[in-house]
């Protein structure tokens, strides 16, 4: 019969390696590793914003002082990696996580990661309105990472900030890639109307702008035509956009006197011309009671009425199809000569874009 095999001295011998193990010390950690456990331990002990964003910027403080020091590249690229993620989740200064990026990229121009950085830091020069900057790093995505996993939002975005500055044509070929980049099932709404705003707007630019002839405050006609001369802010609001309109008070104050107006047009839905008036007169704020304030009383269902006549019923529905009015607030940018220059500009295009035709002649 076969002997039965003896394993006495490797069993000892692999039994006092254990014992060993569980009574010696752990290995020190270094530097990095205590900096990543104890920022870790600290944020699990809190739910307070304000207490993530100061051990958050203490542990950013603390990898940095560490860098220096670091010879390895790829451990030097760990640390980056964990600065880049506690700004970019736990500070709320964009500034923060925008300077740290951009040293990652100077020292780092061929990381794999390159292409969501950018896409990142694009998004925080757009939160802080500073749209060039955004539009150029993003035009940077589309040629020198085509296969970038996020190159369908690149181009969704490329295609906002061509819109908001009057720049149609090209925001539609964006979506056109975005659109081709996707399956139609995974199209979003955002998407599908800003095709449809894009689609209204090269409809409308260049044009000249439909006759307008409304009442003011003071029951005066008012032809927005006799406004040649003057770069004209068309607005078209309502009740509850009551708020939407005072941002635009700063470029009245600023640029009336060099040839600007705001032509505000009220919609309100009502029985009585009279109720439309007094609404708009009270929900006028000082800061801009100078602009010239038209209104126009609406029905949802004005053939209810048997007192109003052919006019009133029609005279709603030719103002909305008459401007193609969709979504409001909405805004016409209106040149000396009276034709259409853009359309629901953003604050910062539009502010560039009145400059401009301020100086034409």
């Amino acid at each position: 019969p076969p002997q039965p095999k003896h394993h006495t001295l490797p069993t000892i011998t692999t039994l006092l390696l254990w014992l060993c193990g569980c009574f010696s010390s752990p290995p020190p950690q270094d530097h990095y590793t205590r900096i990543t456990n104890s920022t870790q331990r600290a944020l699990s002990l809190t739910n307070d914003p304000d207490q993530w964003e100061l051990i958050a910027k203490s542990a950013i403080q603390e990898y940095k002082t560490l860098l220096p020091k670091v010879r390895s590249p790829k451990r030097k690229r760990e640390i980056f990696i964990h600065i880049l993620k506690l700004a970019h989740k736990y500070c709320r200064n964009p500034r923060i996580y925008l300077n740290q990026a951009a040293e990652f990229l100077r020292q780092f121009p061929k990381d794999k990661s390159l292409p969501l950085h950018l896409f990142e830091m694009a998004k925080f020069h757009h939160k802080l309105k500073e749209y060039d900057q955004a539009l150029q790093l993003l035009e940077k995505i589309p040629p020198q990472f085509p296969h970038f996993s996020h190159l369908p939002q690149v181009y969704l975005w490329l295609a906002k900030l061509s819109y908001h500055r009057a720049q149609y044509q090209q925001a539609r070929k964006y979506l056109a890639k975005y659109f081709r980049a996707l399956p139609p099932s995974r199209h979003t709404q955002e998407a599908k109307r800003l095709a449809s705003l894009c689609q209204y707007a090269i409809l409308w630019k260049n044009r000249p702008i439909p006759s307008l002839i409304k009442k003011d405050l003071k029951n005066r006609y008012l032809d927005i035509h006799n406004l040649k001369n003057r770069v004209v802010l068309l607005i078209f609001w309502e009740g509850k956009n009551k708020n939407n309109l005072l941002p635009y008070s700063s470029l009245y104050q600023k640029y009336h006197m060099q040839g600007l107006e705001i032509v505000a047009v009220f919609l309100h839905k009502s029985r009585f011309e009279g109720m439309a008036r007094d609404t708009l007169s009270k929900l006028i704020s000082p800061k801009i009671q100078e602009w010239i304030h038209l209104w126009q009383r609406e029905e949802e269902h004005p053939w209810h009425h048997p007192l109003w006549t052919l006019e009133d019923v029609w005279r709603p529905l030719q103002l909305r199809e008459r401007f193609g009015l969709q979504n409001l607030p909405q805004t016409f940018l209106i040149d000396k000569q009276g034709k259409i220059y853009g359309i629901n500009l953003s604050q910062t295009f539009l502010k560039q874009a009145i400059q401009k035709l301020l100086l034409q002649e």
